[in-house]
Protein backbone atom coordinates (compact mmCIF):
# COMPACT_ATOMS: atom_id res chain seq x y z
CA UNK A 1 0.00 0.00 0.00
CA UNK A 2 1.48 3.52 -1.07
CA UNK A 3 1.85 5.54 2.00
CA UNK A 4 0.17 9.24 1.25
CA UNK A 5 2.51 11.85 1.76
CA UNK A 6 1.67 14.71 4.17
CA UNK A 7 -0.26 17.97 3.01
CA UNK A 8 1.45 21.29 5.15
CA UNK A 9 -0.57 24.82 4.78
CA UNK A 10 1.98 27.70 5.30
CA UNK A 11 -0.18 30.39 5.99
CA UNK A 12 0.98 34.09 5.73
CA UNK A 13 0.18 36.76 7.93
CA UNK A 14 -1.04 39.28 4.80
CA UNK A 15 -4.13 39.42 3.00
CA UNK A 16 -4.55 39.35 -0.84
CA UNK A 17 -6.08 43.05 -1.90
CA UNK A 18 -4.14 45.16 -3.87
CA UNK A 19 -4.20 47.21 -0.65
CA UNK A 20 -3.29 44.99 1.51
CA UNK A 21 -0.25 43.72 -0.24
CA UNK A 22 0.73 47.76 -1.40
CA UNK A 23 0.96 48.45 2.23
CA UNK A 24 2.87 45.04 3.06
CA UNK A 25 5.33 45.96 0.64
CA UNK A 26 5.59 49.08 2.28
CA UNK A 27 5.78 48.19 5.44
CA UNK A 28 8.48 45.64 5.42
CA UNK A 29 10.71 48.55 3.61
CA UNK A 30 9.82 51.80 6.11
CA UNK A 31 9.66 49.87 9.37
CA UNK A 32 10.61 45.97 9.29
CA UNK A 33 11.06 45.64 12.95
CA UNK A 34 7.13 45.87 13.12
CA UNK A 35 6.39 43.96 10.11
CA UNK A 36 3.72 41.24 11.30
CA UNK A 37 4.63 38.37 9.16
CA UNK A 38 8.12 36.41 9.87
CA UNK A 39 7.45 33.80 7.80
CA UNK A 40 6.97 36.43 4.75
CA UNK A 41 10.24 38.32 5.85
CA UNK A 42 12.76 34.59 5.90
CA UNK A 43 11.20 33.57 2.73
CA UNK A 44 10.81 36.34 0.35
CA UNK A 45 12.83 39.05 -1.51
CA UNK A 46 11.34 41.77 -2.11
CA UNK A 47 8.86 40.35 -4.52
CA UNK A 48 9.76 37.17 -5.26
CA UNK A 49 10.63 33.81 -3.08
CA UNK A 50 14.00 33.24 -2.20
CA UNK A 51 15.62 30.56 -4.32
CA UNK A 52 17.09 28.92 -0.95
CA UNK A 53 13.34 28.56 0.57
CA UNK A 54 12.19 26.82 -2.65
CA UNK A 55 14.66 24.40 -3.10
CA UNK A 56 13.82 23.38 0.27
CA UNK A 57 10.12 23.14 -0.01
CA UNK A 58 10.78 21.33 -3.16
CA UNK A 59 13.01 19.11 -1.25
CA UNK A 60 10.49 18.47 1.55
CA UNK A 61 8.58 15.06 1.67
CA UNK A 62 5.50 16.53 2.01
CA UNK A 63 2.77 18.41 -0.76
CA UNK A 64 3.11 22.42 0.26
CA UNK A 65 0.55 24.83 0.37
CA UNK A 66 0.49 28.41 0.87
CA UNK A 67 -2.12 30.65 1.47
CA UNK A 68 -2.82 34.12 2.50
CA UNK A 69 -4.57 35.21 5.73
CA UNK A 70 -8.18 36.32 4.67
CA UNK A 71 -8.27 33.40 2.30
CA UNK A 72 -6.71 31.27 5.01
CA UNK A 73 -9.92 32.36 7.23
CA UNK A 74 -12.80 32.25 4.54
CA UNK A 75 -11.63 28.54 4.06
CA UNK A 76 -11.39 27.87 8.00
CA UNK A 77 -13.73 30.29 9.59
CA UNK A 78 -12.86 28.26 13.20
CA UNK A 79 -9.28 29.52 12.66
CA UNK A 80 -9.58 32.96 12.60
CA UNK A 81 -8.23 33.54 16.19
CA UNK A 82 -4.88 31.06 15.92
CA UNK A 83 -2.08 34.14 15.14
CA UNK A 84 -0.69 33.77 12.08
CA UNK A 85 1.71 33.32 10.32
CA UNK A 86 1.76 29.47 11.21
CA UNK A 87 2.14 26.11 9.61
CA UNK A 88 -0.18 23.17 9.11
CA UNK A 89 -0.72 19.98 9.13
CA UNK A 90 -3.74 18.78 6.63
CA UNK A 91 -5.69 15.45 6.49
CA UNK A 92 -8.93 14.90 5.39
CA UNK A 93 -9.76 12.74 8.16
CA UNK A 94 -8.73 15.15 11.42
CA UNK A 95 -8.46 18.90 9.71
CA UNK A 96 -6.18 21.14 10.85
CA UNK A 97 -2.96 20.42 13.24
CA UNK A 98 -0.71 23.02 13.86
CA UNK A 99 3.16 22.24 13.11
CA UNK A 100 4.65 25.67 13.79
CA UNK A 101 2.89 28.57 15.59
CA UNK A 102 3.69 32.02 15.17
CA UNK A 103 5.80 32.02 18.24
CA UNK A 104 7.98 29.29 16.83
CA UNK A 105 8.34 31.01 13.75
CA UNK A 106 8.67 34.49 15.34
CA UNK A 107 11.49 32.31 17.12
CA UNK A 108 13.28 32.04 13.90
CA UNK A 109 16.04 34.34 12.96
CA UNK A 110 17.10 32.85 9.97
CA UNK A 111 16.08 31.09 7.09
CA UNK A 112 18.41 28.28 8.12
CA UNK A 113 16.78 28.36 11.77
CA UNK A 114 13.11 28.59 10.21
CA UNK A 115 14.01 24.97 8.02
CA UNK A 116 15.20 23.23 11.04
CA UNK A 117 11.86 24.26 12.67
CA UNK A 118 9.92 22.69 9.85
CA UNK A 119 11.62 19.83 9.61
CA UNK A 120 11.65 19.02 13.30
CA UNK A 121 7.89 19.69 13.37
CA UNK A 122 7.61 16.87 10.28
CA UNK A 123 9.88 14.79 11.89
CA UNK A 124 8.25 14.98 14.79
CA UNK A 125 5.05 14.51 13.17
CA UNK A 126 6.09 11.91 10.81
Amino acid sequence: MKKTRPQILFVYNVDLTPFALIADFLHRIVSPETYPCRLCDLTYDRFTMKGEWKHFIASLPADCRFELRDRFHRQYPSYVHVPLPAVFRRSAKDGLATLLSADAIKGATTIESLRELVTAALDKGA
